[in-house]
């Protein structure tokens, strides 16, 4: 069961309700994650689940002036590597999860946020089921609204994930202002359909998210420890991203990088919280579903398992069915019905 997120100093924070099957006339509706990365404004994604989704995956997005803010519920554990579009910049918050919630290897919860500049790597573990939001600004009007609060030139955002510690009020503030719009749209889909509406909500947020910033912990804020972490499960994320029908085992990204097995590990628990051998399986089996659900004529359970590195074969349908609720066949079956009925 999910357990709301509230700043750890301060019990005022509004109440998170927990992710439920959303109303299909405000939510989008996905059945697979796959569907739901391709969605999501302002980032390049690819959302790995961990464990068998019991619901849908869904999103709720709110057009701002030059920015927006996407609700994204996740039914299970789950794994998200991806690359911040270069004309965004914002925030990652947790509103409600069962588990740990980790951006770029920082947990993230209550208050801390994680903040992410233009072409940031983007790295996301979840423990369980999990309701997080992305709040997006135009690089240039984030900049202005630290600058202005900090009362000197706009600061450089950087092409990098970091997370901010903020003061309990300045976190409250914030969060209550996500839970206050995604109440209102939900319960009217047309409420920031005027230009006026989605201005005052953006410039609101600018407001919120800029003095949450400057008002953190300036050592927490610039805490750096986890950085080379990043950017070696980065240097992988770009090896298999470039052999991505190729099975890939661990001896090669210990090659690629230069670092050692237990190096590798250490990396891949701190980022993801999972090893590297867990989070190949975890990929070849996501990259094993989609080309069954997209099948060639001629494609077979055997050739597509074995093309994704997975030679187990029981094992693989084993491991599918836990994941996916249904044998890789049935998978196979329905995408060739679906194909035919087309």
């Amino acid at each position: 069961m999910l357990s709301q997120t509230s700043p750890q100093t301060s019990p005022s924070t509004p109440t998170a309700a927990a992710p439920r099957e959303p109303r299909a006339s405000s939510w989008r509706i996905f059945e697979e994650a796959d569907e739901l990365a391709r969605s999501i404004q302002g980032a390049q994604l690819r959302i790995t689940p961990k464990e068998r989704a019991p619901g849908a995956w869904a999103l709720m997005p709110i057009a701002l002036e030059r920015g927006f803010v996407q609700f994204i519920d996740e039914p299970c554990a789950a794994l998200t590597h991806g690359v911040i579009s270069r004309d965004v910049a914002g925030f990652g918050v947790a509103l409600a999860n069962s588990g740990g919630y980790r951006m770029n290897g920082h947990p993230v919860s209550g208050n801390v946020f994680a903040m992410f500049g233009p072409g940031a790597a983007h790295f996301a573990s979840s423990s369980g089921p999990t309701r997080w939001a992305a709040v997006s600004f135009a690089p240039v009007d984030l900049g202005a609204a630290l600058g202005a609060l900090r009362g000197g030139e706009p600061p450089t955002l950087g092409t990098v994930f970091r997370p901010v510690l903020a003061a309990p009020g300045a976190a409250n503030a914030a969060v209550e202002l996500l839970f206050a719009a995604l109440k209102t749209i939900e319960e009217d889909a047309s409420a920031f359909a005027t230009a006026n509406a989605r201005v005052s909500l953006e410039r609101s947020l600018l407001d919120a998210f800029a003095r949450a910033v400057t008002s953190s912990d300036p050592a927490a804020a610039q805490d750096r420890a986890k950085l080379p972490a990043t950017r070696l499960v980065r240097q992988c994320e770009e090896y298999l991203e470039s052999h991505l029908h190729l099975p890939v085992y661990i001896a090669e990204l210990c090659a690629l990088t230069g670092a050692s097995e237990r190096t590798l590990r250490n990396a891949f628990h701190t980022v993801y919280g999972v090893g590297p051998t867990r989070y190949l399986v975890q990929r070849r089996l996501a990259l094993a579903r989609r080309a069954l659900r997209h099948a060639q004529p001629g494609d077979t359970v055997t050739a597509i398992a074995t093309r994704n590195g997975l030679w187990d074969l029981g094992r693989f349908a084993a491991d599918y069915r836990a994941l996916y609720g249904e044998p890789p066949s049935a998978t196979l079956r329905a995408a060739r019905g679906g194909a035919m009925a087309a």
